[in-house]
């Protein structure tokens, strides 16, 4: 019994115009939109790129006279605070202040090597019964300040007093005490606490005054339940002070319907031959930030504020992936694959920070990136408990037929697509689906057995 049986090439999925209406719905809403200034919706919460001409340098550790500087014996550290001038939204505003240090990028950068969101309330949210997800500093605790740096300016550090049922997820930088109304503390249902990383270690001071940023550990990732993002505030903290990442609700990107919202169905059809893909759907788009796609720094320069949005989408269509010749009738065996190969894993792991295998799905896992996110169930993926060191699993089945003369044997397979703020995209991967069926089908099967990688 003939079996055709033939993956797709590389080049047969790059180049087949299966997914044109599906990618044109995506471009033409990305391109709607200046995502530089566009307020981003997150449940209660809408996070709007912030923009560095907004915050003056208040203090630095920086000997100027001798350029460029000797960064291996001293650290430099540039402290920001935020002015508001030239605001778009008086409520747009940070949960703190920022701070560039070499350990994050080259002193000649700053503010912008360390960019931050605004954080804004969403009117369209419905009321809470816990109150408004965002509420300003009923004042400011002094923490410490640079006696014994011998720097001609002085700093203070600030940590913002929260309301109760709110944390303060920043501090401030100022000489003096800072003003309540520039700043914001997050609802606590609304965070997560994480762990620390050091950015800056101060030599000098009296008192301590040692930079941190948050960073979650992978295993907090899972704790994220479907349908919610876990995003650093980039933010900076101090000492003992607690700190913690957003949890919130994904955002999606509203896209206009076209003919195919749902996959094409296969059908039976004399013309198709194995590789044929019919019309892709298109799932919900999901917005997530640059700091999810650190992958892709590489490719678009100054990331933050070229592309500070990704749009994430899959787009399931059936695939057929091998036509059969039973004349005559009888049994054959066929195999089929769920999930990618570890090259293509690979691949788009580097490129997107997304890791996709059968234990999974798709989820940002990388230890570089700043944020977590689930997309398995939004995007329907077929997933495989106890498969975590496999990519991919085969299936053999036994098929038989009384007599036909030719069976198309189809695969639902999904394109995860990413989009950059531009609307350029990064390519795609097909992961494969455990959703086939045969046309015509079998007079009866057997129950498909994986089989050993």
């Amino acid at each position: 019994m003939l079996n055709d049986n033939n993956d797709a090439s590389d080049a047969t999925l790059a180049l087949a115009p299966y997914n044109e209406k599906a990618n044109a719905a995506i471009v033409k809403a990305v391109r709607a939109s200046d995502w530089t200034r566009t307020a981003v919706r997150y449940g209660e919460i809408c996070l709007t790129l912030g923009k560095p001409e907004e915050f003056t340098e208040v203090w630095s550790q920086l000997d100027l006279s001798k350029f460029p500087p000797d960064l291996n014996n001293m650290p430099w550290i540039g402290l920001y605070q935020f002015t508001g001038s030239g605001q778009r939204d008086a409520n747009c505003l940070p949960v703190g202040d920022i701070a560039v240090s070499t350990r994050l990028a080259p002193p000649y950068q700053p503010p912008r090597a360390s960019p931050m969101f605004y954080l804004s309330p969403c009117p369209e949210a419905t009321p809470s019964a816990l109150g408004p997800a965002l509420a300003h500093p009923t004042g400011f605790r002094f923490l410490v300040n640079d006696r014994g740096s011998k720097n001609p300016r002085d700093i203070c550090y600030w940590q913002p007093i929260a309301p109760d049922g709110y944390y303060a997820l920043g501090i401030c930088f100022n000489p003096r005490e800072p003003d309540i109304s520039k700043y914001w503390c997050v609802r606590k249902d609304l965070c997560m606490s994480v762990d620390k990383i050091r950015v800056w270690q101060e030599h000098g001071w009296q008192g301590s005054g040692s930079v941190e940023a948050p960073k979650a550990r992978p295993d907090k990732w899972k704790d994220v339940q479907d349908g919610y993002v876990l995003l650093s505030p980039l933010a900076y903290t101090y000492g003992s002070l607690p700190a913690f990442y957003l949890r919130l609700p994904m955002a999606c990107l509203d896209v206009e319907p076209f003919d195919f919202p749902a996959p094409q169905k296969p059908e039976l059809d004399p013309a198709i031959v194995v590789n044929h893909k019919l019309k892709a759907g298109l799932s919900p788009v999901v917005i997530v930030p640059f700091t999810a796609i650190p992958g892709d720094a590489s490719n678009v320069p100054d990331q933050p504020y070229t592309s500070p949005f990704y749009f994430i989408a899959a787009q399931p269509y059936y695939f057929c992936y091998n036509v059969l010749s039973p004349t005559g009738g009888g049994t054959t065996t066929t195999t089929y694959r769920v999930g990618v190969t570890k090259e293509e894993s690979t691949t788009f792991e580097r490129s997107t920070s997304i890791t996709t295998n059968v234990e999974v799905g798709a989820v940002f896992e990388g230890p570089s990136a700043s944020a977590s996110l689930s997309m398995t169930n939004t995007f329907s993926l077929t997933q495989l408990s106890g498969r975590t060191e496999e990519t991919s699993v085969e299936y053999s089945e036994q098929l038989i037929f009384k007599e036909t003369a030719r069976v198309w044997q189809w695969q639902l397979l999904t394109d995860l697509v990413v989009t950059r703020s531009d609307g350029t995209q990064i390519r795609p991967i097909a992961y494969r689906n455990q959703d086939r069926t045969n046309i015509p089908p079998p007079d009866k099967a057997s129950p498909p057995e994986a089989m050993k990688n």
